[in-house]
């Protein structure tokens, strides 16, 4: 199997070596610059001539060898008429050799081409390619030459647009010449009548941005006295709410609602060192929580319906009163002296209970207690 891209390396190297092969000697020569004149300008173009004199001046050129100004001395004839006369022949024999080479050039372009066209034939079928890549080869060929043959006439087209594109352009220029006036003096009327505009677009300009801000100003000092407004509510209900929670008494707590259960706060102070909070802030949590929940049960001990009492019956104690709230701090010393009392032969009285008494109860006891008291002594 023949590499592909080995074998495109293959031909374009010896398609490359036959076309500068097919160059004629005269393009290795020493350069000729002409000018010629065209309907666009002055155009320079170089051409390749071989003719070059010994003493190092072109064949074209301008200056007299040593030969031609020794025949003009022996004829009597001016430099001037002998410089004509050479440039004359120089230029003709010039042309002529222009021609022969450029029919020498398109000769062997020809030729390459032709041997071109015949090689890429041949390789394609000395390749062994496939059919259809054959098939793909020869449709490119195809559409290589009608794509070559719409450029050209794409660019006759061309040249030709470009011609009726000068003529339109003279036509154009006739007809603006005769219009600048008018154009002139319109288009001072418009800078003026455009400058008048603006100075109106200006004024109404300013005029709505002032309106605009007034109202932008307006709107943003009504927003913040509103916003004053309600922040001194605001600072008003938390003053107030702050004097109530720093007031020592006992108060309902506002929540924003109108519900009939709410939180009530039973506030505790008293002095202590600052040293000393930081020891017993544990204890204060605990004993917080524990009558936080002595409170809750109390009161829904208290919220019960009372017992009714028959007058002249049994006293029944309330039940209620017997929950005592909080730590007794105090019990293992009323423990102690209790049993002091009773191995004293004192009775106990009423004062150290948190039972319920009636006046009368307690009278009682007050005198007995004073009696006992007084037999001690």
């Amino acid at each position: 199997m023949v590499d592909q891209g080995k074998m495109e390396y293959n031909l374009a190297s010896l398609f490359d070596t036959e076309r500068l092969e097919a160059f004629p000697d005269s393009c290795k020569s020493v350069p000729v610059r002409r000018r010629s004149s065209t309907m666009y300008g002055y155009r320079t173009s170089t051409e390749c001539s071989d003719t070059e004199s010994e003493n190092g001046t072109f064949a074209s050129g301008l200056f007299l060898s040593e030969e031609d100004g020794a025949v003009a001395e022996v004829l009597g004839k001016d430099d001037t008429q002998v410089l004509c006369s050479d440039l004359e022949k120089s230029i003709t024999d010039s042309l002529v050799q222009d021609r022969d080479n450029w029919k020498a050039k398109a000769k062997a372009y020809g030729t390459t081409f032709d041997a071109h066209r015949s090689f890429r034939g041949s390789a394609y079928a000395d390749l062994h390619l496939p059919v259809d890549v054959v098939a793909r080869l020869n449709y490119l060929e195809r559409e290589y030459t009608r794509l070559r043959t719409e450029n050209a006439d794409l660019k006759n087209t061309l040249r030709a647009s470009k011609r009726e594109n000068v003529v339109l352009n003279e036509e154009s220029a006739g007809k603006s010449r005769k219009l600048k006036g008018a154009k002139k003096n319109f288009r001072q009327a418009k800078n003026a009548a455009k400058h008048e505009e603006e100075k109106a677009k200006s004024a109404v300009h300013d005029k709505n941005q002032r309106l605009a801000s007034e109202r932008k100003m307006r709107k943003e000092r009504n927003d913040a006295l509103a916003a004053y407004e309600e922040q001194k509510k605001i600072s008003e209900e938390l003053r107030v709410e702050l004097e109530v929670e720093r007031c020592g008494r006992p108060h309902l707590r506002e929540d924003g609602t109108e519900a009939d259960e709410t939180t009530v706060v039973v506030p505790i102070e008293f002095k202590i060192d600052r040293a000393d909070f930081r020891k017993l802030v544990i204890v204060f949590d605990s004993n917080q929580m524990k009558i936080t929940d002595e409170l809750e049960r109390w009161y829904k001990q208290w919220k019960k319906p009372k017992e009714v009492v028959v007058p002249g019956s049994e006293l029944v104690e309330d039940e209620r009163k017997k929950i005592r709230i909080g730590a007794d701090i105090y019990a293992d010393s009323n423990k102690w002296w209790g049993r002091v009392d009773r191995e004293l032969g004192v009775t106990e009285t009423g004062a150290e209970h948190d039972g319920w008494v009636s006046k009368r109860g307690l009278l009682n006891i007050c005198r007995h207690a004073q009696a006992s008291y007084n037999s001690t002594e």
